[in-house]
């Protein structure tokens, strides 16, 4: 009888010692999947959300203190930021993508699956298990990936670079990288990036220091009432940096609209031409110098009468790793003596 029960109590004591073990390899388990998942250092940002398509603003803050996994990056100037750092392991998928993304990240690319053309759906980002987002701040609403406040709610995380608002410098670059480099736990990697396109600007930098009058440049977007230019942001940092002066690099914003008599009055002697949405109508570099030429208002600026036209591709003034090789072809067109 005291044999029977001595088995049992033993038979009970090696379960419960089993079970308690299965808890404990349990629980360190989860304690370690927390370690990997946490950033050494939590980090917090304000964002000031605006629009291109209207004067909308939405300031929110935003604390990143767990390591993504399932990122989101809509159109290629995020797509490639993100790739540039190595993180394609760490995205579920690309959003707006277009086909010319810079050739040395397209091997990463390709590993990425393409989620949605346009926007995904919300249920397609959640399905995804979407953890992070970055895109531009018009792309944070309804009728885009979510606002701020639903995502939020279903804890993801927003990022909109610093490199993308009105009052942007190269600097600004600089830090998208560190702040995507922390988030990510990647900091190295950015500070590598960074380096990378810091050398390539001074190479280039070096060939055209010397220039004693720069050359006036207009950037055209497309035609309206009068024309959308190349305003202040990025784009006009990127003229600047291949020493030249952008006309309306005084206007606060990205792509304001100026009148054809304004065109007139500050006469280019070059126009950068962008080409962008060939696939959804979008006009080609041709279409849009044609209707240049045949605008009488300009004939008489020097633009039109020397025949300078630069074709870029809206991508090509898109923020990242591709900005120095951008600096570099606009400098060869605004100086080829000093190439």
């Amino acid at each position: 009888m005291n044999k029977k029960f001595l088995a049992l109590g033993l038979s009970v004591f090696i379960c419960l010692s089993g079970l308690v073990g299965c808890n404990s390899v349990d629980t360190n388990e989860e304690q370690t999947k927390k370690q990997e998942q946490s950033v050494e250092e939590s980090l917090k940002l304000d964002f000031v959300q605006t629009s291109r398509h209207d004067d909308s603003v939405n300031k929110f803050s935003m604390v990143y203190d767990i390591k993504p996994n399932k990122s989101l990056a809509v159109t290629n100037a995020m797509i490639e930021m993100m790739l540039s750092l190595g993180l394609e392991d760490k995205m579920a998928g690309t959003s707006y993508a277009e086909n010319n993304v810079l050739e040395s990240l397209k091997p990463a690319y390709e590993k990425v699956p393409v989620m949605s053309k346009t926007y995904p759906s919300k249920e397609q980002i959640i399905a995804n298990g979407v953890d992070f987002i970055i895109g531009w701040g018009g792309d944070f609403n309804d009728k885009g990936v979510g606002s701020i406040d639903w995502l939020n709610e279903n804890n993801i995380k927003a990022y909109i670079p610093r490199s993308v608002e009105s009052n942007a410098t190269v600097d600004s670059i600089y830090e998208d990288f560190d702040n995507l480099g922390k988030i990510f736990d990647a900091e190295d990697k950015a500070e590598e990036v960074n380096n990378k396109i810091k050398a390539k600007l001074e190479e280039v930098n070096s060939k055209i220091s010397n220039v004693d009058k720069k050359v006036k440049v207009m950037g055209y977007d497309s035609a309206t009432n009068g024309a959308v230019v190349i305003g202040k942001g990025i784009n006009n940092e990127i003229i600047k940096l291949a020493q030249g002066e952008n006309i309306f690099g005084d206007i606060d914003k990205a792509y304001p609209e100026v009148t054809w008599e304004e065109v007139v009055k500050r006469n280019p002697d070059v126009m950068i031409v962008l080409e962008y949405s060939l696939e959804t109508g979008g006009q080609t570099f041709e279409q849009k110098v044609k209707e240049l030429k045949e605008n009488p208002a300009l004939q008489n600026i020097n633009a039109i009468k020397n025949n300078r036209f630069i074709k870029l591709e809206l991508v090509e003034l898109y923020p990242g790793e591709r900005v120095p090789l951008t600096v570099e072809k606009l400098a060869k067109e605004f100086y080829p003596e000093n190439f």
